[in-house]
């Protein structure tokens, strides 16, 4: 069950052990690096989500990796890498473990946000990414829409003093800092980037949703929290449509669900070599052998590489937008991505759901873990819903209406 211990987040904290030599070699960090850290953190999935161990040592070791300065200009420390660089990145480690590749979207959106045009002291930002992982707390419970925000920042004695509280801080608890949004004393949307230990936060493990058990999507309460001026950044005015950041967002969760769509098919076709048990009125010896089987594993396949696929697709659209960024490229883009993120949930939870077409009944045994890919696709998938989707997309394709941003800044 989730706790309320607001001291579990600092077992993530401090100086990283290996953080000093972490490469910023794209070619390294692709295939080396990013192969090892996934292997590390598939190891221990399993028994993670039997017991609802939160992937602390597997977010320090992602911190470490330097994986997360992929998007950061080779200029300012980082690899350079692609936006299909970070994708390729979120769908190997999702394949590993669907929460770990979660709970690295806030720090690859700040990213995204800092690569933004006209991002005031923008080099300084990005230089900062090097050797630190951040989490976000955006969503409250108040409002009647996600992002209304009540969350406040106002000058008090001379300080900047950061309260209010939030329902979901996607990684807090493994960060060493989070990006919080707020709104000034000019009632101005502004994203605050704060240490996730500095006195006045308290961060909860309470999040309690079927699936993605262990991303740390927990609560957030902020009190008198005081901010360097320097780390608060304001909206860009004029960004009422997509931005290569709103897309990115919705880009990521795609990739995670074709992680998902690939780890249900390694896990279906691993248990079926280990359990050879056939259907009693199967003529094959072997569950292995059965056509049935073979067609069912197969299909579940065909579902994970679309899934791969069409993220990937997106991701080099959206990629190409980010190279000019007009208003006509990034809403391309953002159809792009819209339609990946839908098909990706679809496949993703298609996959999972024939895993037990493929097991029959020994695939809903809860030692065998099988359940978990179809609970956390199905979670993934509820962060945006497909009705509105699809709706976009076809407001589009019969009216060419350019599509909406996510309404954040």
């Amino acid at each position: 069950m989730p706790t309320r211990d607001p001291l579990t987040r600092r077992a993530c904290h401090g100086e990283a052990p290996g953080r000093a030599h972490a490469t910023s070699d794209r070619h390294e960090l692709l295939t080396r690096v990013l192969p090892a850290l996934a292997d590390s953190v598939r190891a221990g999935s399993r028994g993670r989500e039997e017991q609802r161990t939160l992937p602390y040592r597997e977010m320090q070791a992602f911190r470490d990796s330097g994986l997360g300065s992929l998007r950061v200009p080779v200029a300012l420390g980082g690899a350079g890498g692609s936006i299909a660089d970070v994708v390729r990145t979120v769908v190997r480690l999702a394949a590993a473990d669907s929460n770990v590749a979660q709970a690295t979207r806030p720090h690859f959106v700040h990213v995204e946000r800092l690569l933004e045009p006209d991002v005031p002291d923008a080099a300084r930002r990005l230089r900062a990414v090097r050797g630190v992982l951040i989490g976000e707390a955006t969503s409250e419970r108040t409002g009647s829409r996600p992002f209304d925000v009540g969350t406040r920042l106002r000058h008090t004695g001379g300080r900047l003093l950061l309260t209010g509280e939030k329902h979901y801080a996607t990684g807090g608890l493994f960060a060493t800092h989070l990006t919080v949004l707020a709104r000034d004393e000019d009632d101005r949307p502004v994203w605050v980037l704060v240490p996730a230990d500095a006195p006045g936060i308290e961060l909860w493990d309470d999040w309690e949703g079927m699936g993605q058990r262990l991303t740390a999507t927990g609560s957030a309460v902020f009190t008198d929290v005081e901010v360097d001026p320097a780390d608060v950044l304001h909206a860009v005015p004029g960004r009422s449509g997509p931005t290569v950041t709103s897309s990115f967002r919705a880009l990521h969760l795609a990739a995670v669900a074709a992680g998902i769509a690939t780890g249900a098919v390694s896990d279906i076709t691993a248990f079926t070599r280990a359990n050879p048990r056939t259907a009693q009125t199967a003529e094959a010896e072997r569950a292995a052998e059965d056509p049935f089987v073979q067609a069912a594993v197969g299909e579940a396949g065909v579902l994970a590489y679309t899934a791969r696929s069409v993220v990937l697709s997106a991701a080099r659209a959206l990629d190409a937008a980010a190279g000019h960024r007009t208003p006509e490229e990034l809403a391309a883009a953002a159809i792009e991505v819209t339609q990946a993120k839908v098909a990706a949930d679809r496949a993703a939870q298609g996959a999972a759901t024939i895993v037990f077409d493929a097991a029959g009944a020994s695939a809903t045994l809860t030692s065998a873990g099988l359940d978990r890919h179809w609970r956390n696709a199905r979670t993934v998938a509820s962060h945006d819903p497909a009705a509105h989707a699809a709706r976009t997309i076809g407001d589009h394709l019969l009216h060419r209406t350019p599509p909406p941003g996510d309404g954040l800044p």
